[in-house]
Order: structure tokens, then sequence, then C-alpha cells
């Protein structure tokens, strides 16, 4: 029987190729306009470099003189120090109500704070957990206001709402003398604000509320001569006094003062132009004010002041919400090298010790004045801000 053969299918030719179909050249493309980058977002001569918000307000700020330190005076009797490196926080407690102030001894390392009952406390800066020193109590009767701590080192002045101003020893904090214009009176007609000794430290001057800024002689305390800076006050009717010289400070090696205040407009404490009112100290007379052209009574009162190393003043502004100014201004200029209206609220500023950092209190909008405690039993004081700013003084074209 045969064997059956496979069955062998035909080859299949495969389907010829087709052709594509022809792709539309696509157009050249258009060349794109180059956007040139845009320039660098100004900064400015204030470069932020650290901030600190405090929940109630700050009285002062100031550098220790070695640069290590910066220390803050709260309204809720606690000292503030901050490590300047590594910028670390410590609460520093010894006072029962608002500090009121804080200056630093030029060589030893020691701060002294005043608060507004009239204790005096004397720390050591360094310490990691500082313990006063020594203490005072009731230097003043009512608030005291201000301290200041002679060249030397050796005497401490405190004035306040009693009208008078006392010297005090830095190394024990005992009495030293009572300054008075007449026996048995107070130095001042007012309200005294604010305390400078003279570079050389031949001298005190101190400054009150109706706008009159008395010299002292020292070590002998006499009264020498009365510098007038009455368009500083206003004395609207029978009830307000408004304004005052609210912060005294040598410039130019001791050669010029600058008082710093404000015109005020009406009875509203913060409706007044800030101003800064020059002296010649040798004579005594005023030799110009500063006071920015545009400045309304919104902008409330300068608070503070400081010369800088390259010569110019720098102010703290400060009034209604949303008002208030840091000032650059060479004394003698008919204008100010800088107003910096972002730094809205200042009170208070410091320069480092280097000369390149700046501290600067800035008060919040909001207020606590007249509110009642909150549930918690705390007082709902302003908030305020402690910055610390690169500063690159602006050279004047």
């Amino acid at each position: 029987m045969a064997t059956p053969q496979p069955t062998v299918q035909p080859a299949t030719r495969p389907a010829p190729a087709t052709k594509p179909a022809p792709v539309a050249a696509k157009p050249a493309p258009k060349p794109v306009a180059k956007t040139p980058p845009k320039p660098a977002k100004p900064v400015g001569p204030l470069k932020p470099l650290q901030s600190f918000d405090h929940e109630i307000e700050l009285a002062a700020a100031q550098f220790s003189p070695c640069g290590k330190y910066l220390f803050a005076a709260g309204t809720d009797a606690t000292l503030y120090r901050y490590d300047v490196e590594k910028w670390e926080k410590i609460e520093i407690k010894g006072h029962n109500a608002w500090l009121s102030a804080i200056a630093f001894h030029p060589t030893d390392g020691r701060l002294f704070s005043l608060d507004s009952w009239g204790r005096i406390c004397a720390w050591n800066c360094a310490d990691p957990a500082p313990k006063a020193i020594w203490t005072r109590e009731d230097a003043h009767k009512g608030w005291a206001k201000h301290l200041a701590i002679s060249p030397d080192g050796k005497l401490l002045a405190t004035c306040g709402a009693d009208k008078h101003v006392r010297l005090w020893s830095t190394a024990d904090g005992s009495p030293v003398m009572t300054l008075a214009r007449e026996k048995d009176k107070p130095a001042h007609d007012s309200v005294a604000f604010t305390l400078a000794f003279h570079p050389n430290g031949s001298a005190l001057i101190s400054g009150d509320l109706k706008g009159q800024i008395h010299e002292w002689s020292l070590p002998n305390g006499a009264h020498q001569r009365t510098l007038d800076a009455k368009s500083l006050f206003l004395h609207p009717d029978n009830i307000n006094d408004v304004g005052g010289v609210r912060r005294l400070v040598f410039f130019d090696a001791g050669k010029s003062v600058a008082a710093c205040g404000a015109n005020p407009a009406t009875a509203g404490f913060v409706t007044a132009k800030p101003v800064v009112l020059l002296y010649d100290w040798s004579t005594g007379k005023q030799t110009g004010q500063l006071q920015p052209p545009d400045v309304t009574a919104q902008d409330g009162f300068a608070f503070d002041a400081a010369q800088h190393p390259a010569g110019p003043l720098m102010v703290a502004a400060s009034g209604s919400a949303g008002r208030g100014a840091f000032w650059y201004w060479k004394p003698g200029d008919p204008a100010p090298i800088l107003v910096d209206r972002l730094q809205l609220h200042c009170r208070s500023i410091s320069l480092h010790p280097d000369g390149k950092r700046l501290a600067m209190i800035r008060y919040g909008a909001g207020g606590g004045n007249g509110k009642k405690l909150d549930k918690e039993g705390k007082y709902a004081g302003n908030p305020c801000t402690l910055k610390v700013f690169e500063f690159e003084p602006p050279v004047k074209a």
C-alpha cells in the first residue's frame, strides 16, 4: 500500500508594499524673541536677618558692648537675652513690673535694668542663668522712666513721673545724689522722661514732658542751664498734657544734642508730627530740626535716635496703625538720606558694635491697653517684633 504524500500548500506571494502617503512639510519654527532676565528686586539698605515675635510690648532693646548678646526689656517684667551667634533666647526674671529701660556698663559686662515701680537691678550679662547682683527698691515714687550709665561706669542716673532725677553707685546701688534746682523741690516741673550723660562725663542732661532740658554739672550735681524744647509740648485743655522730650542723645563727640519728640496736633496721643530738635552744646541754642516734609499728624513721635559711625542720625518713629518710619539723616542736610516707611511703629534702635547690624523694636497694630485680663488671667498687651537687620547705609547722591 502506497504511503500518502503530505499536502504542500502553494507559497503565498506577499502583498506589494504600499507607499506611505506624502507628509506635508512642517513650517519652520518662528524665532522666539528672548525675554531679557528681570533685574533682581532691590533689597534696600535694611536687609532682614532675624525676627522674634513677642506677645507683649518690649520697651527697649540693645546690643551688649561686647557684641555677643542682644537684650530686650519686656512689659511682662522679663529680660530677654539672645545669643547673637546662635540666636538662642533665655528669659531672666527679677522684676515685678513693666520694664522701662536698660543700659550697659561700658567695660565690665554688667547690665542695669529699671522697672516702672522703681526697682533697679544689676546683672552679669554672660552668666549662663543670670541672677541679680544687687537690687535697689523704690528708686522713684510713681512710674520710673529711664536710666543712663556714666562714661566711666561709676554712676547710674534715673528719672521718672515723680519729676526727680537721681544718681546711684553702679557698684552696689547705693544712693549718691538727688538733683534739684531748688532745695526740697524735684529736678523738673513735670514728668522726667529721659537722661543722657555727656561723653566726657562732665554733665548730665534730663528732659521732661513740658519740653525743658536741664543740664547738671558733675560731680557736684549743680544745675547749669535749661535748653528750650517747648515746641515738643502741647497743653490743649485743662485735662491733657501731650508730647515731651522722649529721648536725648549726644552726637558728634558731644558737640551736639538731639531731642526726640513730636509737634503735637491735638490732645490725642498719636496725633503728632515726629521731629528731632538739634542743639549746639556749647551755646545751648537750637540749630535746626529733622522732620521729613511729608510727615502727617498720624506719624506720631520720634522715640529713639543713635548716631551711625558714618555721621548721620538713625531715628525711630511710631504713630497710628500703619504709620511710622526709620530715618537716616545727616544733621545739617535739608533732606534725609533715607526714610524707610516699611519699618512701621519703630520704638527702639541699637547698632551692633560691628556697625553692620541694627536691632529694632516694631510694635504691632493691635492694642491691649484698657482691655480686661483674658480667660487665663493674662493681660492682652500690644504685640511687637524684635527685628535684626544687616544695615548698609545708603550714600547720598
